[in-house]
């Protein structure tokens, strides 16, 4: 790690409020599974809680 990113990280860490939670997004057993939301949208869905999720719309020129 830089020391310009282990300064932004220490103030980061700083300026979270008192009682600030922290979720754990470790990828470590992350399983993202695949759900059809509706024509040409789709999204990947974590097995568990507070991890990242992720969508996308296809559509006829382009997805996003």
């Amino acid at each position: 790690m830089t020391d310009l990113a282990r300064h932004l990280l220490d103030r980061e860490i700083q300026e979270r409020p008192g009682g600030y939670f922290v979720p754990n997004l470790s990828p470590v057993g992350l399983e993202l599974t695949p759900h059809e939301l509706g024509d040409g949208v789709h999204a990947l869905m974590a097995n568990t809680p507070q991890k990242d999720n992720n969508g996308v719309v296809i559509g006829s020129r382009a997805a996003s």
